[in-house]
C-alpha cells in the first residue's frame, strides 16, 4: 500500500514487526538460554552468600579467640602481640576472601554469559531469509 509517506515497507513499525518475526523464530532457542544463564546466575548468587557466611563465621571465631586471648594478657606488650597477630591474620584473611569472591565472580559471569553468547552466535551464523 501506498501513502503520501511512502510504501508500508517504510513504515517504522514494519521494521519493528520484522525483528518480532525474526526473533520469534529463535525465540525458542534465546529464551532457553536466558533461562540458562538466569539459572547459572541464581546458583552463583547461592554459592556466593555461602562462601561469605562461611567467611563471617570463621572471622568471629577468630574475634572471640583473641578476646579470650586478651583477657588472659598480663601486661601491655602482651595485649600489644595478641592484637598485632589478630590484625595480621584477619588481614590475611580478607585478602583471601577478597580474592575467591573475585574469582566466583568472575566464573559465575562468565559461566552464566556463556549460554546467551553460544545462542546468539548460532542466531548469527543461521542463514538469513530475504525479506
Amino acid at each position: 500500500m501506498v501513502t503520501s509517506r511512502g510504501t508500508r515497507q517504510d513504515h517504522p513499525m514494519v521494521a519493528v514487526e520484522n525483528g518480532m518475526n525474526a526473533f520469534a523464530g529463535v525465540g525458542g532457542a534465546y529464551f532457553g538460554a536466558v533461562m540458562k544463564a538466569g539459572q547459572t546466575m541464581m546458583n552463583g548468587v547461592v554459592e556466593w552468600n555461602r562462601e561469605v557466611a562461611d567467611f563471617a563465621s570463621h572471622r568471629l571465631q577468630a574475634d572471640g579467640e583473641t578476646a579470650q586471648a586478651l583477657m588472659q594478657c598480663k601486661d601491655w606488650s602482651a595485649v600489644a602481640d595478641v592484637q598485632k597477630d589478630f590484625l595480621d591474620r584477619a588481614t590475611a584473611q580478607y585478602g583471601e576472601e577478597a580474592t575467591r569472591l573475585t574469582s566466583l565472580a568472575t566464573r559465575v559471569v562468565q559461566d552464566s554469559i556463556a549460554p546467551l553468547q553460544d545462542s546468539l552466535m548460532s542466531v548469527a551464523a543461521a542463514p538469513r531469509q530475504p525479506g
